[in-house]
């Protein structure tokens, strides 16, 4: 017994010496067949996990997401999206946000922005359905604009899926064009308030950018015609609403 001891424990401690990658994997893969009993698959009273110990060890398997919201929200506002997010992933043990990040214009507006998160596979197909749905139901009420998207990879084939059911409205205000009392008189915050009050409830306002040469707010309703209709009275007779421009974005 003693001679059979000391000849595992020699052949242990030359594998350690001189491989101990190889030591560890054979390690490992002992304890996953003697400590689990699904076929090399860790299990708990829910069903078991599909991945086996040594792919928990040495290889985190996780399904990649990239949600492209098409509007343009500054990053305290993409990044509430991202905190709220992340809160019901790990609540659900479905995944996580891993980062997020804003396409700016040449002239430093915003164009877009995106949230990546990485969904756990455990049960691959259920839980990354389960994940678009819930996605989805987590970023509407934040006003996402048509034109969104999530964006994944299935069997090396990028695939896009559509979301978002809102329309864009963005208003840009003539900063340098306008005769100075016009900008002495007038207050951008007075016609922000003013159009809001005239889409009440077609859409409203999420966010604003003041640029080199022009101020611009961004609405977000159902309908980008009918806001644009409701505030023509306004835009006709308020001076500072001169030479803006009312452009789709969404």
């Amino acid at each position: 017994m003693v001679a059979i001891f000391f000849g595992v424990w020699y052949n242990i401690n030359t594998m350690v010496k001189y491989d101990f990658d190889k030591f560890m994997f054979i390690l490992l893969d002992i304890l996953t067949k003697s400590c689990y009993n699904y076929d090399n698959t860790i299990g708990d009273d829910r069903g078991g996990i599909n991945m086996t110990f040594l792919d928990a060890v040495f290889k985190k398997k996780v399904f990649p997401i990239t949600v492209n919201i098409n509007a343009k929200f500054p990053p305290e506002y993409r990044a509430g999206m991202e905190d709220a997010l992340n809160s019901v992933l790990h609540r659900l043990k479905l995944g996580e946000v891993t980062g997020g990040g804003t396409l700016l214009a040449k002239n430093g507006e915003i164009e877009n922005c995106d949230i990546d998160i990485e969904i756990y596979r455990k049960k691959a197909d259920e839980d990354i359905e389960k994940a678009f749905d819930i996605i989805e139901k987590m970023i509407q009420p934040f006003g996402i604009a048509k034109g969104s998207t999530l964006n994944y990879t299935v069997a090396d084939e990028n695939t896009v899926r559509a979301v978002g059911e809102l329309e864009g409205m963005a208003i840009y205000f003539n900063g340098t064009d306008l005769p100075k009392e016009v900008y002495e008189q007038c207050d951008i915050n007075h016609a922000a308030e003013q159009i809001s009050k005239c889409l009440d409830g077609m859409g409203k306002m999420f966010s604003h950018w003041r640029g080199p040469s022009e101020t611009a707010l961004y609405y977000y309703g159902k309908s980008f015609e009918q806001m644009k209709d409701a505030i023509q009275g306004f835009i006709s007779e308020y001076p500072l609403c001169e030479k803006c421009r009312i452009v789709r974005i969404a």
